[in-house]
């Protein structure tokens, strides 16, 4: 109930803002329609002239506040992926070798354990950033992890996400790579999303939104002996990679 109630919020801001955006369009075209009326049939009018010129002001700051709000993040990967080469899959040998400034990850119950491949990952591309997709299931982990690799909210940030709801997982996976790239201004290729943690359906929804931004992704592959992990057997894959010109 509480999911439809958000759906149902969320709707109704989004038309509410929307008719307001068309209202005050329309009023601003109203009245730049009105100003060139008059200059076209010489009723010159100091104030229509005025308000004519705050009309197109206005709506001219409308439409790039638009194209700002709701385009330019679609322009932005529409151009990269012009410009960027394809992606390549399935690398292995280079994947640990990667510079890499930022990390994404999502977490299980076990990610705080010392052979977990979570703590693999940090290790070895020792980013200066990292984000964190977990559930309520996963806090004592992130808190452990936190704690090891001195963790705060400067260098990290957390989404808690339902494991099961992938629309949810795909847009704050989103909200995290965002922040590394349009907050920080980090480069694409200096991020990478690890899949490992976490349920299938978690790493479906990150690796969606690792996709539509064109950020790499990676997966850890770990040997198991009796239900544990055999030490010294990770092997750092990428699924996906965007390579740089």
């Amino acid at each position: 109930m509480s999911k439809i109630h958000s759906y149902l919020a969320y709707s109704f801001t989004r038309l509410v803002g929307g008719g307001l955006f068309f209202l005050l369009a329309a009023l601003a075209m109203n009245l730049l329609g009105s100003s060139l009326y008059a200059l076209i049939e010489k009723r010159i009018n100091p104030w229509r002239i005025l308000c004519g010129s705050l009309a197109f002001l206005c709506l001219l700051v409308i439409l790039l506040a638009a194209f700002e709000i709701w385009m330019w993040p679609r322009f932005k990967r529409w151009l990269g992926a012009l410009l960027l080469p394809g992606r390549q899959v399935g690398l292995v040998d280079q994947a640990a070798d990667l510079p890499r400034k930022a990390l994404v990850l999502t977490l299980s119950v076990k990610s705080s354990e010392s052979t977990s491949a979570q703590r693999y990952v940090i290790e070895k591309l020792k980013p200066a950033y990292l984000g964190l997709i977990g559930t309520e299931e996963t806090r004592m982990a992130e808190a452990s992890l936190r704690a090891s690799f001195h963790l705060d909210q400067e260098n990290s940030r957390t989404v808690i996400v339902h494991p099961e709801d992938l629309v949810e997982i795909r847009h704050r996976s989103g909200e995290l790579l965002d922040w590394l790239t349009e907050e920080l201004r980090l480069d694409r290729a200096a991020i990478c999303l690890d899949l490992t943690g976490g349920t299938a359906i978690m790493a479906l929804g990150a690796f969606l939104a690792a996709e539509q931004r064109q950020i790499d992704t990676s997966y850890v592959k770990v040997q198991w002996k009796d239900k544990q992990p055999v030490s010294g057997s990770h092997r750092l894959l990428l699924p996906t990679h965007y390579p740089t010109r």
